[in-house]
């Protein structure tokens, strides 16, 4: 197992390991506009930025053959746990969707990776009844 598997399987595995995880993607990746001094955020409660946005940007990370695939993917996962409604808005669920379905039609994928988008295109199928 490599470094980066056994942080998803480790780090990641606690509610506050996943929130950090989050808080980490939405500072990188721009979604959380506020400026940060240290890496202290990470461990708050408090959210400051959008889920909504903060999925669209990591759907963008989900592309088959992509080393990092794995963690970008759980964080997907998480983030949906963490606000369930995302799947509910017509658009980003279609596109949830779409993507978990490419990945798991055309990827070769850890077991835990592909019960993630298992679960995440299901969940997607619930909310289009």
């Amino acid at each position: 197992m490599d470094l980066l598997d056994r942080f998803i399987r480790d780090g990641l595995a606690s509610d506050a390991g996943s929130a950090a995880n989050l808080a980490y993607w939405a500072h990188w990746l721009g979604v959380d506009r506020l400026p940060r001094s240290d890496d202290g955020f990470m461990a708050s409660s408090a959210t400051t930025w959008d889920p909504s946005t903060l999925m669209r940007a990591l759907l963008d990370r989900l592309t088959p053959g992509l080393g990092c695939l794995a963690l970008n993917v759980r964080s997907a996962w998480s983030l949906t746990l963490a606000h369930p409604w995302l799947l509910s808005d017509p658009s980003l669920g279609k596109a949830v969707g779409d993507r978990a379905e490419l990945l798991l039609d055309c990827a070769e994928l850890p077991a835990t990776t592909r019960k993630e988008l298992d679960q995440m295109h299901y969940g997607v199928r619930l909310y289009r009844r």
